[in-house]
């Protein structure tokens, strides 16, 4: 019995060895990065020859070279190289569309014993000069623009922040831009006012969050008159993201100042038939030595109503506020939010969370 086990023993190792002590595969690279330097976008595509050689005891073959980006290209011959055999793996990149720095790599797959190998190729693109058609592919009336949207991002709500729109006149006939409707926070200029075919002009927009009276998240339309004539399609967006400004407040003012809590930050109605209404109240208090003054209360979506009793807190007092999500229309798990902005300079921003399942 005990030479039958050794056996079966054996029996089990010997494979397990002979695979192991089984000549292989290895890839080795000349160089596994290489720098284009500048090229440019007008030359096309330009290919590196990576060369690399089998300095394993078996047989190569890649069976696959992954470029991270559809702009890059790998061709290799897919046939075993032998021992001490080399070859090339051509690496094409397409500058098409890509100017300025890049970096891209190929992942070579084979069956060496380094299976996994990464190569790179870098470089900068001068792109080409873009035709106006490139540059203002936004029809808005009678001009054409790169873009018809403005964002102002982040801004404190004492700045006035400027930004401008370039646009072109690809028609037959002069355009003469006038103001139609504007915020009252918002100024517009045209430069010039009158643009000839085939030439550019700029739209100058101030705007002045200090005047706007609003904050968080905001956004407007400016509409405009081309040619004496006002229609609907001739307007641009403006938005921004006005939070207000606590930098110049001193150490004595911030001690002083409101601090906003909540009783929870979540609400899980857990589940609730399609068309039912779930509600739960938060509360909300302040912790502060100031009174606590809500700004803004935004919901995620038109399904979800919030609606506090009152939005400024006194120091030491609570407030409720009453959150109702409406599930008509809506199926399965449901994640909605609440943005409550206020004047806390530590916590300006809080978000409330409502889910649940809608069956």
């Amino acid at each position: 019995m005990k030479k039958f086990l050794s056996f079966f023993v054996l029996m089990l190792i010997v494979p397990n060895v002979l695979f192991a002590q089984a000549p292989k595969s290895h890839i080795e690279f000349e160089t596994y990065e290489h720098n284009y330097g500048v090229i440019k976008e007008v030359d096309g595509k330009t290919t590196y020859n990576f060369k690399f050689k089998n300095t394993g005891k078996a047989p190569l073959l890649i069976m696959n070279a992954q470029p991270s980006c559809g702009c890059t290209n790998s061709v290799w011959k897919r046939k075993p190289i032998p021992p001490g055999g080399s070859d090339v793996l051509a690496v094409t990149f397409d500058p098409a569309n890509r100017p300025g720095a890049f970096t891209k790599s190929v992942r070579v797959f084979s069956n060496a014993e380094n299976s996994n190998i990464m190569l790179r190729i870098m470089g900068e693109v001068v792109g080409r000069e873009r035709t106006p058609q490139e540059l203002f592919p936004r029809k808005v009336g009678l001009i054409n623009m790169a873009t018809n949207y403005i964002s102002f991002t982040r801004v404190l709500n004492t700045k006035v922040v400027k930004k401008s729109l370039e646009f072109y006149n690809f028609g037959d006939k002069s355009v003469s831009l006038d103001l139609a409707r504007k915020p009252s926070f918002v100024e517009v200029q045209f430069e010039p006012r009158t643009v000839e075919p085939g030439q550019k002009g700029k739209i100058l927009v101030t705007y002045d969050a200090s005047k706007a009276n609003v904050f968080g998240y905001d956004s407007r339309r400016i509409y405009l008159k081309m040619n004496g004539k006002e229609d609907y399609s001739y307007s641009i967006a403006v938005s921004a993201t006005i939070v207000e400004d606590f930098t110049k407040l001193s150490a004595k003012e911030r001690a002083k100042a409101p601090s906003i809590r909540f009783d929870t930050k979540a609400f899980d109605f857990k589940t609730i038939k399609q068309g039912e209404k779930a509600s739960h109240t938060f509360v909300i208090k302040n912790k502060g030595k100031s009174n606590l003054i809500i700004h803004k209360i935004k919901a995620s979506c038109g399904c979800t109503v919030a609606t506090p009793e009152t939005k400024m807190i006194a120091p030491g007092k609570s407030t409720k506020m009453e959150v109702v999500f409406n599930s008509h229309g809506k199926k399965g798990k449901q994640y909605k939010t609440i943005t409550l902005i206020s004047n806390d300079p530590n916590q300006p921003t809080t978000i409330l969370k409502v889910t649940g399942v809608v069956l």
